[in-house]
């Protein structure tokens, strides 16, 4: 298995998904929706080959982080494109971390997706966070809804 393997087929089920909700920004990793008192955020975590051994995991599994930019509260450090911020999910100031609901008996850790070397998890684990991001919905002013 090759993590840009995953990433590929995350973001062939994902993207549609977040163009959808008029999701507008799309890096390696990362998505970002952007309105006039807020910036959404969708960031995909790999782990290292010392996490992975860590929390019993591969380097192919992920963890799935929302977070919520409040424009309005003061900031620094924050990069700009083109004149636009572009926070980090952790920079956000309200931040929600994705579970998966069903269980992997190889990591337990409900914040992980496990994949395994030889990628027969893949496809559960992408429809499983296609169904976490349909249901997930960050309303203004910082309430997290499932």
């Amino acid at each position: 298995m090759d993590s840009k393997v995953v990433s590929r087929e995350l973001w062939k089920v994902v993207r549609p998904l977040l163009k959808g909700a008029d999701w507008t920004s799309f890096s390696s990793r990362t998505a970002r929706s952007f309105s006039n008192q807020r910036i959404d955020v969708v960031n995909f975590q790999s782990f290292n080959s010392h996490l992975a051994c860590a929390i019993a995991s591969t380097t192919y599994s992920f963890s799935v982080r929302l977070g919520c930019f409040f424009t309005a509260i003061p900031h620094l450090n924050i990069k700009a494109k083109s004149g636009v911020l572009m926070p980090e999910e952790y920079q956000c100031q309200l931040r929600y971390t994705i579970r998966k609901k069903f269980s992997q008996p190889e990591c337990a850790r409900a914040d992980v997706f496990y994949v395994d070397p030889k990628g027969e998890y893949l496809p559960t684990v992408v429809e499983a966070l296609r169904q976490g991001l349909a249901t997930v919905r960050v309303v203004p002013f910082g309430v997290c809804r499932c």
